[in-house]
């Protein structure tokens, strides 16, 4: 039991970073874009973020859920999934 505790605290761990570290990257290139680039581009380009993450958002609801529910797998539902971010 002990190791899959490790294992998990170690997961953790390194989705925690992870996840940090892009805040804090993403962060830094939106500061640098602020500076580089004229208030209406920034906004656009914010506006266009906002879509991006929207979609990326409702991309991914349900798909896990209908994976469990489903009993028979069929190759094309699969490549879906693979391939979907």
């Amino acid at each position: 039991m002990k190791g899959l505790r490790k294992k998990v605290l170690n997961g953790f761990y390194w989705q925690f970073t992870g996840t940090i570290f892009q805040t804090f990257f993403q962060l830094f290139i939106l500061g640098v874009l602020a500076r580089t680039i004229n208030k209406s581009d920034f906004g656009l380009m914010q506006a266009a973020l906002v879509v991006v993450a929207f979609a990326k958002l409702t991309s991914q609801v349900g798909i896990g859920a209908a994976l469990v529910q489903k009993k028979i797998y069929q190759k094309n539902i699969l490549m879906v999934v693979a391939l979907s971010p």
